[in-house]
């Protein structure tokens, strides 16, 4: 091949590759030239985020802001309570990021987990589990414990491990002020006529905890004042506006 026919070659091909770069920076411009963009066109195409890895994505799906970490409305409806049927027993703060909700349904009571972060809904307290409706939820550190409807049993729910353990308290009565040890925790569980007080020597007998923040931000996120009168908002521990 003479030094001729390669310098064709080189024309043919230089001249292809500036046709093929205009051509693609028209199509990919709005159908219109600029003479102040360079257009490469053998650069990665960027793509909205989807959830999917695209490569050269530069958005992001952020996670939601610390005002709006709580649920969406409508998040009991998503658990099927339906709270013109059913009555809001009980709603506790289990952390900064969850509430335990007990529920009412034809005599049935229910209890969850609403976890505010993760978005997700735990239920924990049903049938032979289902809590007493008289006798209010306690927890102390990652446990959550209630009493169970025949009252011959505490059920406790460790909320790091998802794990749900039971402990017999038939020998004692309710309202005994029995101490009953706690296993995997320094604390022992003190029986009250309503409801659990918890015992430590460093720190004498306590109440249960109760995150009172996070059960308000759930309150407002459920829009509860929409359904509820002040007095059951005020029975709730919810703000009354």
């Amino acid at each position: 091949m003479t030094n001729i026919d390669y310098k064709k070659y080189i024309f043919l091909a230089t001249f292809i590759l500036v046709i093929f770069s205009g051509l693609f920076y028209f199509l990919f411009n709005d159908g219109k030239f600029s003479s102040s963009n360079i257009v490469n066109p053998f650069s990665v195409l960027k793509l909205p985020f989807t959830g999917f890895a695209t490569g050269g994505s530069d958005e992001i799906d952020l996670p939601k802001g610390e005002a709006e970490i709580a649920f969406e409305q409508n998040a009991l409806d998503d658990a099927g309570i339906n709270l013109t049927t059913e009555k809001l027993k009980e709603i506790k703060g289990v952390s900064k990021n969850s509430v335990a909700v007990k529920t009412e349904d034809n005599g049935e009571n229910t209890l969850w987990i609403f976890d505010l972060d993760k978005r997700k809904k735990i239920e924990i307290g049903f049938n032979e589990s289902a809590p007493a409706s008289f006798f209010q939820i306690g927890i102390k550190d990652e446990f959550i414990f209630w009493l169970s409807s025949d009252t011959k049993k505490v059920f406790v729910f460790n909320s790091k491990t998802k794990e749900i353990s039971s402990i017999d308290i038939s020998n004692y009565g309710i309202g005994s002020r029995a101490q009953i040890p706690i296993p995997g925790s320094s604390w022992r569980l003190v029986l009250g006529a309503q409801e659990f007080y918890f015992y430590r020597e460093d720190t004498g007998e306590v109440f249960s905890d109760d995150e009172g923040t996070v059960r308000n931000t759930f309150g407002n996120a459920e829009n509860l004042g929409s359904f509820l009168d002040n007095d059951s908002l005020s029975g709730l521990k919810l703000e009354v506006q």
